[in-house]
């Protein structure tokens, strides 16, 4: 058998298999797919069945994924760019997760920056957030933990932040953006619905105040 014959599915198929590192696994994979061990980068391109990984990934996993990707371990960065299907990330994720997200990522882990960038979809992070969270975010993006500086960046979603969030928090934002904990700062052009316990520095911007 070739390689790219043992490392992904046709419909209505189970293959389990050895990650040993490798690059590319699971590509246009349709059917059900079990990973033993640590894969490479750019696992699950244009996957349209189920992929589990019992380890850890590189980059690019699921990228313009449209089935059900699992990776129980830590992944790279650019995790599921494109994403239509679910991807679940138990454990880390770099940065770059779900931009233009489609469909729905849930990270049980902490997160790099640049999450959610255009993102249309929902992405949740049980940890914390780095900063750029949501940049022209137009779906849902919830942050359990605290996150960085420039959150909402021309967001037109909703974008909610249980923790503490950074500086220049809603420049340009036509959406909603609620920090459960204290904003150090808001951007001296924010805009929009912001919602907060306290904001630091608020340059005059309005913001709603949670009691």
């Amino acid at each position: 058998m070739t390689k790219e014959q043992t490392t992904t599915t046709k419909k209505d198929e189970v293959l389990t298999i050895e990650g040993k590192g490798r690059d590319k696994i699971g590509e246009d994979n349709k059917g059900s797919l079990i990973i033993r061990g640590n894969v490479g980068d750019v696992v699950g391109v244009l996957n349209e069945g189920t992929i589990t990984v019992n380890g850890n990934a590189r980059h690019s996993v699921g990228w313009q994924n449209e089935g059900t990707i699992t990776v129980n371990g830590n992944v790279g960065e650019g995790v599921g760019d494109r994403n239509k299907g679910t991807l679940i990330v138990n454990g880390n994720a770099g940065k770059g997760v779900g931009v233009n997200n489609k469909g729905t990522l849930i990270v049980n882990g902490n997160a790099g920056k640049g999450l959610g960038d255009g993102n249309e979809g929902r992405i949740m992070v049980e940890g914390n957030a780095g900063d750029n969270v949501g940049w022209e975010n137009d779906g849902t993006i919830l942050v359990e933990g605290k996150a960085g500086d420039f959150v909402g960046e021309s967001n037109e979603g909703t974008i909610l932040v249980e923790g503490k969030a950074g500086e220049r928090v809603g420049h340009d934002n036509h959406g909603t953006i609620i920090v459960i904990g204290t904003i150090k700062e808001l951007h001296k052009k924010a805009s929009g619905t912001i919602i907060a316990g306290d904001v630091k520095e608020d340059h005059g911007i309005p913001w709603i105040k949670i009691t």
